[in-house]
């Protein structure tokens, strides 16, 4: 049987109920098109819920919380503040020792 719904020039002069090659077509295209709609809201569905996410996500990104709560650190700054502080409570420490000597 070939594709019913392929355009050609030629008409079908059978009667509706006696032809055996269009024998419920319309039924046949009916589901076609109910097939292709049912195929369209899936896709449809689908890029509503991708633009939800979108959307939360940016939503999420443009607040002041995250900006918080994401810290970064130049170690080499830290690093010299935590060698700045442990010489001077070195030194502190060093005061100390000779005041109590005296």
């Amino acid at each position: 049987m070939q594709n019913v719904f392929d355009e050609t020039d030629e008409f079908c002069l059978v009667q509706k109920k006696k032809c055996v090659k269009h024998n419920n077509w319309e039924k046949l295209r009916r589901a076609e098109i109910d097939m292709e709609r049912v195929r369209q809201w899936l896709k449809l569905d689908e890029l509503i819920e991708k633009e939800r996410q979108i959307r939360v996500g940016m939503a999420q990104r443009a607040g002041l919380l995250p900006l918080m709560l994401h810290s970064t650190f130049n170690h080499e700054i830290v690093q010299q503040q935590y060698v700045g502080q442990t010489s001077t409570a070195q030194a502190t420490t060093n005061d100390e020792t000779m005041e109590s000597e005296d």
